[in-house]
């Protein structure tokens, strides 16, 4: 990452707006039609591998992913890029699983195979590939309307959730709950980026 100055970064009014406030995070909703991704799935596609390539997508089309806030130090993102994960293991527990993100569907799925395989066996995180663009954590085992996560200094990227996604007559739906810094985006930033995934998933191919 390169430190930037606050005083000259195109965010300078929200910073000062926002860097100091106990809960400076916001959080928005959408639901997406996720049914092409459902059908590849059918057909041996790993349906998170493939979202979470969406979503890694989405996330270099908005400029403000590439901003990042941290100990109240304004940072751009620079390349390798990668997208987080969180990750069961086998001993029950959690851990923080990075992936490269590239364009080319077919080696950003074994990378997503190999790393995500690292840290349930090991039980370790998997981290230090890139600059993280954005975290996510998928909670399958049940269907969920939303989640709004806890704030922590710690953890400032963009981050974005969801559980098992919804039937609806032959269509399947997937709500997603996604949480950002509002020093390094405003909620146009965030919508813009919930449609770009949504049109990412529309357009999604293996090839």
């Amino acid at each position: 990452m390169k430190e930037i100055s606050p005083e000259s970064a195109h965010r300078a009014l929200q910073y000062q707006a926002f860097i100091n406030a106990p809960q400076p995070t916001v959080t928005v909703f959408k639901t997406v039609d996720v049914t092409r991704l459902y059908r590849l799935s059918r057909r041996n596609q790993k349906f998170n591998t493939m979202l979470c390539y969406c979503v890694g997508k989405a996330a270099l089309s908005v400029p403000a992913f590439k901003l990042h806030v941290e100990n109240k130090k304004l940072y751009l993102l620079e390349e390798p890029y990668a997208v987080s994960l969180v990750v069961p293991n086998k001993m029950g527990g959690i851990n923080i699983c990075e992936v490269p993100f590239t364009e080319d569907y077919a080696l950003f799925a074994r990378h997503y195979e190999e790393n995500t395989a690292r840290a349930y066996e090991k039980c370790e995180n998997v981290s230090k590939e890139g600059s993280v663009l954005v975290g996510t954590s998928a909670m399958v085992e049940t269907e969920i309307d939303g989640i709004v996560n806890l704030y922590s200094e710690a953890f400032n990227n963009p981050f974005l959730c969801w559980a098992r996604y919804k039937k609806q007559g032959l269509r399947r739906k997937l709500p997603f709950s996604f949480q950002f810094h509002h020093v390094q985006m405003d909620g146009a930033d965030a919508c813009r980026f919930l449609a770009a995934l949504e049109r990412e998933v529309k357009a999604f191919s293996c090839k």
